[in-house]
């Protein structure tokens, strides 16, 4: 395994921890979703409710099918930048900027 192979390795570790949390976003909004019917004596109340839970995923999974850009953009860099490591490094951390502003733009939903 070359060096290339190792950090395309490390990179995918990163978008993969960084997807869990994006998923993890996710299962929140269904757990407030069922939050709204446990015990709920006010069916139009619990519908609204489940419907403001519900409007919180659609940000999230639009942001979650921007992850394969984000990947091929990475690649693309790497195979342009060969054995050059500041080319490298520079891909690398604009790919990271790129995941972190991505789940910082919607961590406060």
């Amino acid at each position: 395994m070359d060096l290339k192979d190792k950090l395309r390795g490390a990179i995918r570790n990163f978008y993969s921890d960084t997807e869990l949390k994006i998923k993890h976003k996710i299962l929140e909004a269904y757990t407030c979703e069922m939050k709204c019917y446990e015990g709920a004596h006010d069916i139009e109340k619990a519908d609204q409710c489940a419907a403001e839970c519900r409007s919180m995923q659609t940000p999230i999974r639009e942001k979650l099918s921007e992850f394969p850009k984000f990947m091929e953009e990475l690649s693309s860099s790497l195979d342009t930048c060969g054995k050059n490591e500041k080319c490298a490094d520079k891909a690398i951390s604009k790919f990271k900027s790129s995941l972190e502003n991505l789940v910082s733009s919607f961590s406060n939903t």
